[in-house]
Parts: structure tokens; sequence; C-alpha cells
């Protein structure tokens, strides 16, 4: 059974290695309540750009905090296009992607989000505590 994220994050920190978060909901047979988890890699670029994965776990996510991720993205209006100037490019950058085949998303900003952008920074800081991740 494929698993498809509910939503991805990577965190780009300068001179560090680049975080790939997803959270997914994987159901398990015999079991009443919801299974949430975020998948995490931690991986370095080569000298082709390509990334090369270092490190790779796993996190539970209680059903009450992957609840609030999934209704802050429903409940929340995002534009497509921010309304700020967005001419940062030093410092750690952020991308968030959700949406299946038919329909999908992707955000990207570096340093803090546009402030209408705000709820997917909440996302962002939810799954990487979740994740066991400080930055």
């Amino acid at each position: 059974m494929s698993i498809e994220p509910i939503v991805s994050v990577i965190v780009r920190p300068p001179l560090s290695p680049s975080l790939l978060l997803q959270l997914i909901y994987k159901p398990f047979p015999d079991e009443e309540e919801e299974n949430y988890w975020v998948i995490c890699q931690e991986s370095i670029r080569n000298e082709c750009n390509e990334d090369k994965v270092i490190e790779e776990w796993t996190a539970p996510i209680p059903p009450v905090v992957a609840a609030e991720v999934i209704n802050l993205l429903k409940d929340s209006l995002i534009p497509p296009i921010s309304k700020s100037q967005l001419t940062e490019v030093d410092g750690c950058s952020y991308e968030v992607y959700f949406g299946d085949a038919f329909s999908s998303a992707h955000y990207q900003w570096w340093l803090s989000p546009p402030e209408e952008w705000e709820p997917l920074a909440e996302v962002v800081d939810m799954l990487l505590g979740c994740s066991g991740i400080y930055l």
C-alpha cells in the first residue's frame, strides 16, 4: 500500500543538512486509534547538486496534534501569491508542499514567512517539534 503524505516540509538551514518532514496517516488493521507519523530525512547536497540522505527516522504524532495540523490547513485562507516582497535569500529557507495527484500547492520563503502565510509556519513548527528537531 502506497502512503501519500498529507503535508511535506523542507527546511534548509545555512551550512547544515536539509530536513524533509512528511506527515502521513498509516492505518493499522485491528486498531481503533488513528495512527499519524512524521517521516524525517536529513540530507546533504553533493557536488552534483543532488540530495543524499544521511539519516532517516520516524516519529509518532498524537492524533490530536495531527488533527490540529490538518484543521489549520483546512481552515486557512492562504493566498497563492504573497502581498509582501520576498527579498531576503539569506538564512534558513522553508518549503511546504501538500496535495495529491489532482491538486497541489507549494510555498517557499526565507527567514520568516509573509504575514498571510503564517499558518504554514505554524505547521512547520508543529512538525519540527513532534520530530524532536529544534532549530
